[in-house]
């Protein structure tokens, strides 16, 4: 297994962290919904605009567009990721992820308290109600000159982890109305020589034991038998594991409870070659938390990020405060703030599934049972 981490800090960013909560509220750079965003046809030219009558999820088409014979399948490997970190992106990445439009409405979950048990403002979306308070944490991390999105897309490049979505029962037409797909946290490009992927379809991409079932990729972990196609663009809602590797030192899983993809189909003839579009989901703070324990203090590399670090606990406020969605979408606005939304462009090439590997054990330096939580 190749070395490498999702959060490693540098002494830059630790000026850069305390403007987090800022950051994440200044949405400013989202642009209108895409061209094929479904708005309500009932609202008249001249009536107030609305920001929520746009839906970011495509709607399925008729079940008589779906046939139990449908056969194409494929196997794709993340190739590239866009964060919607620079102010000038013209990229609206995410989703409407808990169908509320926070400022001028109300939260969908109750925030948690900020410093000196204040409570916090509401988490403004983005327009049409756009979730993805992690932008905010990105662009610091970008800030400080810890990683890019650059940065984040040379390790894809290079094959050092990923993600991959697996395709079947597609009847590779614009519309399907039921379609499988399942996702896989990868461990990274599995071919021989120290070349890396090639993206040309013939990739063998490593599959992370904690996403399937009994050691086999047969049987994920993480799959929905709901998915469909409309206009060719594929729709599907399940838990999304992502490993992405930024530099040197340990993996972190980032798991999304809730997720969503949204992303165009390229064909190649009766082959599925490509997906292009945008992902989205709740990335628990404790789990966000948990694994920073990995991380080195930047101020002194003996010490790791967890318990009474101060460097930690700084961070650790930070994070809980940013905190604007609740995990489970059932528990959207009656249940606490304990997520961060999350927004993501992604380009997905043709690849082959390759061995399942263990999930790496990287240690625990504060103890098996440490679990952080926000106040």
């Amino acid at each position: 297994m190749r070395p490498r981490t999702v959060l490693t800090l540098s002494v830059g960013c630790l000026a850069a962290a305390c403007q987090l909560v800022a950051g994440i509220d200044d949405r400013s750079v989202y642009v209108e919904p895409p061209p094929d965003a479904v708005v309500d046809a009932s609202v008249t030219p001249d009536a107030a605009p609305d920001p929520c009558l746009a839906s970011w999820l495509r709607p399925a088409p008729s079940s008589a567009t779906s046939s139990p014979t449908d056969a194409i399948e494929g196997v794709l490997a993340l190739s590239k990721l866009r964060l919607d970190t620079a102010a000038d992106s013209g990229v609206a990445e995410g989703m409407n992820l808990d169908r509320t439009c926070t400022c001028p409405g109300h939260d969908s979950c109750q925030r948690p308290a900020g410093p000196n048990a204040q409570a916090l403002p509401p988490a403004c979306d983005g327009p049409r109600g756009v979730d993805n308070s992690a932008r905010g944490l990105f662009a610091v991390l970008a800030q400080g000159k810890v990683s890019s999105e650059a940065a984040i897309n040379d390790s894809i490049a290079k094959g050092s982890a990923g993600l991959v979505i697996r395709i079947r029962r597609y009847n590779g037409l614009p519309d399907d109305a039921q379609v499988d797909v399942a996702v896989y946290a990868s461990q990274g490009f599995s071919g021989a020589g120290d070349a890396g992927p090639a993206f040309d379809g013939g990739d063998p991409w490593s599959i992370d034991q904690a996403s399937v079932l009994n050691y086999w990729a047969e049987t994920p972990r993480y799959v929905t038998t709901n998915a469909y196609v409309s206009g060719g663009t594929l729709v599907a809602t399940l838990q999304l594991p992502v490993i992405v590797g930024w530099s040197s030192g340990q993996p972190i899983i980032v798991e999304l409870e809730g997720g969503q993809i949204q992303a165009k189909i390229t064909m190649a003839g009766a082959k599925i070659s490509g997906l292009r579009g945008k992902l989205g989901g709740r990335w628990r703070v404790d789990k966000l938390l948990t694994a920073l324990q990995l991380v080195p203090d930047p101020l002194d590399s003996s010490k790791r990020l967890c318990g009474d670090n101060p460097t930690f606990v700084a961070l650790k406020s930070t994070f809980c405060s940013a905190a604007d969605i609740a995990s489970d979408p059932s528990d959207d606005g009656v249940g606490v703030c304990d997520a961060v939304s999350l927004g993501l462009g992604f380009e997905a090439s043709a690849a082959v599934i390759g061995p399942v590997r263990l999930t790496p054990y990287n240690g625990a330096p504060c103890g098996i049972n440490y679990a952080p939580r926000c106040p």
